[in-house]
């Protein structure tokens, strides 16, 4: 079983400047210039957590497993409009099936709280989260191509 708790201040503190790092570098693998993925995230930092404060609509939460910290959740709800902005499985406890666990637990959070969907975004290059989603019943809504020239 997985339960999903707010995040604690220490890790918060933490992972909301490694978030920035991370997803800046993702960014860049999809194909983003260096200069405009920077200034996509310096953008995403400001609207959603200026000043290291979560804006309202925004909630991240710890994932746990057998009382052990595995993961991270990052939601954003406006009414019963809800997002995933980041799942991640801490690296050594990933291939244990802990990611399916966890992302139930947010849908069953969610569903709590009225949201009759879900949305998320994938990278294309991250074939493992692809095949979770997929095998969970997540539908592909739109595709954002690019042809290197």
């Amino acid at each position: 079983m997985v339960e999903l708790k707010p995040m604690s201040p220490e890790r918060f503190a933490l992972w909301s400047v490694k978030i920035w790092e991370l997803y800046e570098q993702e960014l860049i693998e999809s194909g983003i210039n260096p200069v405009a993925a920077r200034r996509q995230c310096e953008e995403g930092r400001q609207a959603s957590m200026p000043n290291g404060v979560l804006q309202p609509g925004n909630e991240v939460f710890e994932s746990f497993h057998n009382d052990e910290s595995i993961g991270i959740v990052w939601l954003w709800n406006e009414g019963s409009d809800w997002y995933i902005y980041d799942i991640d499985i801490d690296a050594e406890h990933r291939g244990k099936g802990l990611g399916r666990l966890t992302l139930r637990a947010t849908e069953d959070y969610v569903k709590s709280r009225g949201a009759t969907a879900i949305g998320l975004s994938v990278f294309g290059f991250n074939e493992i989260a692809k095949k979770l989603y997929d095998s969970e019943g997540y539908e592909t809504k739109r595709f954002q191509m690019k042809k290197e020239l």
